[in-house]
């Protein structure tokens, strides 16, 4: 039986509560994706306690983060002049080798990459003096799941500083399929499969921008960056539609391994938001 979870209105309201007030989300495509998702969440998905808590934290984390950019952009206009020129996008199938190439090549300096951290809160707090405080919550996010997943390192091997791919800035556009890889939403998946994706990869674009500039004020002197998420192949027109001059990269695997390896990750995934039997 699904489990009770907040409206958009509630989750809204947090979001602007525990921003300091702000109350810009940006283009407001956003809303119809969020609004299935979460009559989704209400009606569909087998939540536990615990996963109920999870999903409504990384909704408010999200509408929190476009909170911020928004604010970042209001007072630094000149951000909408960076340009992020020729990225190179690793856009395999999941299970085929994405995350090593995606640690390899991100050892060259000079190429942009989002450590784990950065990727649940990219940007700033108010006032920040050090991300110190938002490295702290990477550490503990990984804490948890080591808590609730003790084998998912044999899965998928990551760690706070290390390079992650920029599903966190799609998932906050709301169009992802993120959602449906982590919980039962089969509402939101069938909206997901005839919905424009476009305003997602703009919105990532948008996210990198800020990035960038940020990266720039800290005196870091990448000039590409490399990006990876498997979600990607699926939506490559919208990719080369928001970056037109990328480096594509494609990994390959028998797909029989590939399908084999996800089922089985998605499966013990599902333990942290899920009732035991509804995987």
């Amino acid at each position: 039986r699904p489990s009770r979870f907040p409206f958009v209105d509630t989750l809204l309201s947090m979001a602007i509560k525990r921003s300091g007030g702000l109350s810009n989300f940006g283009d407001e495509g956003f809303m119809e994706p969020l609004s299935v998702l979460v009559h989704s969440l209400q009606t569909e998905t087998p939540l536990t306690a615990f996963g109920r808590f999870l999903q409504k934290e990384s909704i408010v984390g999200c509408l929190i983060q476009r909170l911020r950019l928004e604010e970042l952009y209001r007072a630094h206009p000149e951000i909408c002049e960076e340009c992020i020129s020729q990225p190179i996008i690793i856009a395999g199938l999941p299970r085929t080798g994405t995350t090593h190439l995606f640690n390899l090549l991100s050892r060259d300096d000079s190429l942009h990459y989002m450590p784990y951290w950065e990727t649940l809160n990219p940007l700033p707090e108010p006032n920040e003096a050090s991300p110190a405080g938002r490295v702290k919550v990477g550490r503990q996010a990984l804490q948890l799941i080591g808590w609730c997943m003790p084998k998912f390192a044999a899965f998928h091997e990551f760690h706070n500083d290390w390079p992650h791919e920029e599903l966190q800035l799609l998932t906050q556009s709301f169009i992802s399929l993120s959602f449906e890889a982590a919980m039962l939403v089969p509402s939101y998946s069938r909206w997901y499969r005839q919905a424009d994706r476009s305003p997602a990869y703009a919105y990532l674009k948008r996210s990198l921008k800020a990035l960038q500039w940020l990266r720039k004020k800290e005196g870091k002197t990448g000039r590409r960056w490399v990006l990876k998420c498997p979600e990607h192949l699926a939506n490559i027109k919208h990719l080369v539609e928001a970056f037109p001059d990328a480096t594509f990269v494609q990994t390959h695997r028998d797909p029989a391994r590939i399908v084999a390896s996800m089922s089985a990750m998605v499966a013990y995934s599902a333990r942290m938001n899920m009732k035991a039997g509804t995987a």
